[in-house]
């Protein structure tokens, strides 16, 4: 094996790859080595590899437009396409090499899809690709300076130091969004994590309700207490009471939000607005089946304590449709709302991610029509269609796959279509999204005042007079 051959065999593209695949892999690949200002590909003459892909073994490869204008990078162990493709909705003409030792690969496509198919692993690391790719893009894109350093060192490639450490700031500054993308990750693994264990929780408490209504000789409560003697599940005893008082703290607890909320705005905390939210509506919903126990499922009457079960029931439904409003305003990680021309250039870039996907065209628009299907004319509409929507979605991968994308390759593809369709009707009821949240919420806080000085009242009435 040669030395080119080693340094292919041990990138990670190849590097878990069986002896034998990789054999059969070197017969159909091309290798080409650049160095420092070298063209790698240039669209307007060359359409050799326009079935191929570009891997990068060593070094870096820049996009750039038909005036030199930088759109892009492909650093180590990322792809490019052969064929002519779009960035920032700037079609890409040449690419050029900003290494002295680059190194590229070029990998058929059904080559590609066989080893999508064939590696889950592989599957991860080329979505990993194109959102790096896209990420760098946004940060070339909003360096004024980039054109200018590109063409200083078009036009002396051996003082490549301008070119080599503007690559390295906009590579520092991608890492850094990165790092910002696992810790909302984490963020939302730990709403996972509580709701798991708040159902859990319920369950647990659901079961002991239901055991001793039914008289059972069991409790969960005998793995602490063998000799304890169990209260009947009825309203008034002491177990209900228990339940009662976690509700009762469960339903304080949504406050937490409207204090985050402030102090957000006060303070510019730099908790994560999502987490918080997800937090209110968890102590919500808990708090409401929580109650619902306490009461014994007894609400028959109009006292205090079956009028403040009720407003807790009608709280916790108008925030669930209040959410779902709110859903539809796309939001940073600090709960600010996101400007339009921001939700436009998130558009351009899904779209631009899924076409990259595609053979054609006209997939993507077959991709759209099929959707359209059943895009909603209004913003109530989107409520009510939003589970045939679902279908949908859930049907287009299948739908690629039918029309020549295969793989990994259609699964990407249709994620893409439905992020950006999505993204496209949150724009289009952008400003009635706005309107119907806000005199939404003017229903579901009055409510929940209530909730509050009912459940507190319902608390004071029993410990006087029980």
């Amino acid at each position: 094996m040669n030395a080119d051959l080693i340094r292919i065999r041990e990138s990670k593209l190849f590097k878990k790859l069986p002896d034998r695949a990789f054999e059969r892999i070197t017969s159909h690949i091309k290798v080409r080595a650049f160095e420092d200002g070298d063209e790698v590909l240039n669209f307007q003459n060359n359409l050799e590899f326009s079935q191929w892909y570009g891997y990068v073994v060593s070094g870096q490869v820049l996009f750039v437009d038909e005036d030199s204008k930088p759109l892009g990078l492909a650093i180590k162990d990322e792809f490019f396409l052969g064929r002519p493709f779009s960035l920032n909705e700037s079609a890409v003409i040449k690419l050029l090499s900003v290494d002295n030792s680059t190194f590229v690969v070029f990998v058929p496509r059904d080559v590609i899809t066989l080893l999508a198919k064939a590696s889950e692993q592989f599957s991860e690391m080329m979505e990993d690709i194109y959102d790096s790719i896209f990420d760098r893009a946004k940060f070339i894109q909003a360096d004024s300076n980039a054109k200018q350093r590109v063409q200083e060192w078009l036009k002396a490639p051996d003082s490549s130091q301008t070119v080599a450490s503007w690559v390295i700031a906009i590579e520092k500054r991608r890492e850094d969004s990165l790092k910002q993308k696992i810790r909302e990750k984490k963020a939302r693994q730990k709403i996972y994590l509580v709701w798991a264990l708040g159902i859990l929780l319920c369950a647990f408490f659901s079961v002991e309700c239901l055991a001793r209504f039914l008289h059972w000789d069991f409790s969960f409560f005998y793995f602490f207490n063998p000799s304890l003697k169990l209260d009947a599940y009825k309203p008034g005893s002491q177990f209900n009471i228990a339940i009662g008082i976690i509700g009762y703290v469960l339903i304080l607890l949504t406050n937490l939000h409207a204090f985050n909320k402030w102090a957000f705005k006060k303070w510019k905390w730099t908790l994560n607005y999502q987490f918080s939210q997800e937090l209110h509506m968890f102590f919500g919903v808990l708090g409401l089946l929580f109650i619902l126990l306490h009461s014994a499922f007894h609400l028959k009457g109009t006292n205090v304590a079956n009028l403040a079960a009720f407003s807790v029931m009608i709280v916790v439904g108008t925030g669930l449709i209040g959410q779902f409003i709110s859903n539809q305003i796309p939001k940073t990680i600090r709960g600010e709302t996101v400007k339009l021309e921001q939700l436009k250039a998130e558009q351009a870039k899904l779209r631009e991610k899924a076409t990259l996907l595609m053979n054609d065209q006209s997939m993507y628009k077959t991709s759209i029509l099929m959707l359209s299907k059943t895009a909603p004319t209004s913003a109530a509409q989107s409520f009510f269609l939003a589970p045939l929507f679902w279908v949908r979605a859930r049907r287009l991968r299948a739908t690629l796959e039918t029309l020549g994308l295969t793989g990994e390759s259609a699964k990407l593809a249709s994620s893409y279509v439905v992020q950006e369709f999505n993204l496209k009707q949150k724009v289009k009821f952008l400003e009635i999204s706005h309107v119907f949240f806000k005199r939404w919420m003017m229903i579901h806080l009055p409510i929940g005042y209530l909730v509050y000085f009912l459940a507190t009242a319902h608390i004071i009435l029993v410990t006087l007079f029980a």
